[in-house]
């Protein structure tokens, strides 16, 4: 098995979903330090490593801010973007990562909610831009369950009625 391993080198995609695959599998076992640790190694793998100091990740969380409102702005600059095979695998990879990272954020009952936003937040930048899919519908019902810890109101709505129109 091990000189198996030295011949045949995974693509980054095949590696990341291997990676996310042992995180669902320890999720399922309900062992989520072990699922966390996971996704992160996917995340990271695909190109979304989550920072692990605390000014870092607050950095990340606002650069998503932005380009959240930046897709709001400009919808046509942004969504919907021609991809190719590889490159629309990775986000969907990245969305679903996104989604189980969440997920795992919540159950724990981490008291640092900035990995769970940053999660979301990312999940729905990434998934607006491919084609409109049941992916984006959830990062939209997310954002409007962790936009609800923000007393901000309008953007709940907003990714409540998001949601809503990708379902009708």
């Amino acid at each position: 098995l091990i000189r198996y391993q030295e011949r045949v080198k995974p693509s980054r995609l095949q590696l990341g979903q291997w990676y996310r695959k042992l995180g669902d599998a320890y999720l399922g076992l309900g062992q989520l330090d072990d699922a966390k640790k996971y996704f992160l190694l996917s995340m990271n793998t695909l190109g979304l490593p989550l920072s692990k100091s605390e000014a870092g990740m607050i950095g990340m969380l606002l650069r998503h801010v932005v380009r959240q409102t930046s897709h709001r702005v400009w919808p046509q600059r942004f969504r919907n973007k021609p991809l190719n095979e590889e490159e629309e695998s990775i986000r969907h990879e990245l969305v679903t990562l996104c989604q189980q990272l969440s997920v795992v954020q919540f159950l724990n009952g981490d008291p640092n909610p900035l990995p769970m936003m940053i999660a979301v937040t990312a999940g729905v930048n990434i998934a607006e831009t491919m084609h409109d899919s049941a992916e984006l519908g959830n990062m939209y019902a997310q954002l409007a369950a962790v936009s609800g810890f923000i007393p901000l109101r309008s953007e709940v709505t907003h990714y409540k009625k998001a949601w809503r129109a990708l379902a009708d």
